[in-house]
């Protein structure tokens, strides 16, 4: 398999950033010679390609590659800022919607309340 700097760089960054990258790179090709090739995309991944495989690197920690290029590394978690900022405002939403149900309920004539 052949290592992008891009791969190395985000193995560096999300999983080892203690670590020089030449160190991080040998580290990356030592787990991707024993890494077993997942069947399936994993659950957690939000966008698979296709045409990608994924390595299991450790739990949580795949690698990305496209025919014989590792172009990336992914981690459990990690998503870009616009895939979180769209979750925030997807559970900003809901909440809001729960409130303006609630709101709405409790404006809808009671019979036992009317009773009394």
């Amino acid at each position: 398999m052949n290592l992008t700097a891009h791969a190395v760089s985000r193995y560096q960054e999300r999983v080892k950033p203690a670590l020089p990258v030449w160190r991080a790179k040998r580290e990356l090709e030592a787990l991707l010679d024993a890494a077993p090739e997942l069947s399936v995309v994993p659950n957690w991944h939000y966008d698979p390609e296709p045409g990608c495989r994924y390595f299991l690197l450790s739990d949580g920690i795949v690698a990305l590659a496209k025919g014989r290029n590792v172009i990336t590394v992914l981690v459990r978690g990690s998503h870009a800022d616009p895939v979180r900022e769209a979750k925030r405002a997807w559970k900003r939403d809901r909440r809001k919607r729960k409130r303006f149900a609630r709101k709405r309920i409790d404006m809808l004539p009671n019979k036992k309340r009317e009773a009394a």
